[in-house]
């Protein structure tokens, strides 16, 4: 029997690919010179933005190193935290499903490879955190998503 459901933040809950895409975009234009659509960008989602990083500067010929894509990856985070976070919504029902489960008694959980305070933030400032009796980043386990540690640290 199913007591428990874990979801997803970034493109499950909270419509933030958007934003994602078109700031890493700019960060790709700026500190690599690499032209990236944020449809491109955006067919990678569920990577961690440094590996995202790596594989585009690859496929554009261009050899980064680790601390290179770390770096712009940073720069991405703290771009989307100061100016890309105010837009982030839920999407439309979302609220609606956490309340319905959470009131037929399931635990509910929140599994992301976003980083602990930009989530912290966002459920704060989305007023979903009364929904969730567990919070999963990425930082909380040794290897991120794809690999599926977060939801089982999640469960």
């Amino acid at each position: 029997m199913v007591k428990a459901v874990i979801f997803d933040f970034d493109g499950v809950l909270a419509d933030s690919h958007g934003i994602i895409n078109r700031i890493f975009s700019n960060i790709l234009k700026n500190e690599l010179e690499i032209e990236v659509s944020e449809e491109e960008f955006g067919k990678l989602a569920g990577m961690r933005f440094e590996h995202r990083i790596e594989k585009i500067a690859h496929n554009h010929k261009l050899k980064i190193s680790k601390n290179k894509a770390l770096a712009v990856a940073e720069k991405g985070r703290q771009e989307y935290f100061i100016n890309g976070i105010a837009y982030v919504r839920l999407f439309p029902g979302a609220e609606r499903v956490l309340n319905e489960f959470k009131s037929a008694g399931f635990l509910l959980g929140l599994g992301t490879n976003g980083s602990r305070q930009h989530v912290e933030l966002l459920v704060k400032m989305l007023n979903i955190g009364n929904y969730f009796s567990s919070v999963v980043t990425f930082s909380d386990v040794a290897v991120p998503k794809p690999s599926p540690d977060i939801f089982l640290k999640c469960a």
